[in-house]
């Protein structure tokens, strides 16, 4: 059974913020770079949280898409962990 217009919107917009985290993952990012794709995610989670809520049952896709948005918000953190960790270093490196 298909996604249902509002799953697969939610969908679409998790994979264009996965496929710009990737790209941003695989260039020289910072923090700003990582609170864009942060503010992204937040606006589709609370969408996805709020549309969920009104169902009463599942709807075809909404299992994935809770997947894909764990994943999606688990990449970021690592890439926001990386550059905390990346910020601290350089503070330590610069004070020695």
């Amino acid at each position: 059974m298909p996604m249902s217009k509002d799953v697969a919107s939610i969908h679409n917009q998790l994979v264009e913020i996965a496929q710009d985290a990737h790209r941003t993952a695989h260039s020289t990012y910072n923090a700003d770079d990582v609170l864009k794709l942060q503010r992204r995610l937040s606006t589709v989670d609370t969408q996805f949280q709020n549309g969920k809520l009104d169902t009463r049952y599942e709807e075809p896709g909404v299992c994935q898409v809770s997947k894909e948005l764990d994943q999606v918000h688990h990449n970021v953190h690592s890439m926001l962990a990386r550059v905390a960790s990346d910020d601290e270093g350089e503070k330590g490196h610069h004070t020695q």
